[in-house]
């Protein structure tokens, strides 16, 4: 856990291996993490539409063994939706994250483009700032 998650706003979900019914005891086998964010975390030379709505999409996984099931995807998904059901102004609403490189083309299979340069964080390795326009009201 991070501090972030604890953010007055922040949103998680989670994805539960179950079969056909909701079990609030299954195993966790996704989790998907995201907070209102003023840009103060963005890396540098990042590009965005001014007086846009930012959402951080802080971390996301799924295990191993889950992944290529589209699970992920669901879960980005449904996200999404719920962001654009809580956007209630007139600025574009971008849901953006610093991606490894590794994960840029599942970011980019969920329309999610990259917006700036490439970096690293120490110790994970390197990454790209991606961006999605979740909504234009």
């Amino acid at each position: 856990m991070f501090p972030q998650d604890k953010r007055n706003g922040a949103r998680h979900w989670c994805a539960r291996m179950s079969v056909r019914v909701v079990n609030p005891d299954a195993p966790v086998i996704a989790c998907l993490s995201l907070y209102p964010d003023r840009g103060e975390s963005l890396p540098e030379n990042t590009r965005l539409p001014p007086a846009s709505t930012l959402w951080r999409l802080r971390g996301m996984a799924v295990l191993p063994p889950y992944q290529g099931q589209n699970i992920g995807t669901q879960l980005l998904r449904h996200a999404i939706s719920h962001l654009v059901a809580l956007n209630h102004n007139d600025n574009p609403l971008i849901l953006w994250c610093n991606a490894r490189t590794a994960a840029t083309g599942f970011y980019q299979r969920n329309g999610f483009a990259i917006i700036g340069d490439r970096f690293i964080i120490d110790g994970i390795g390197p990454h790209y700032p991606m961006g999605l326009v979740a909504a234009n009201t």
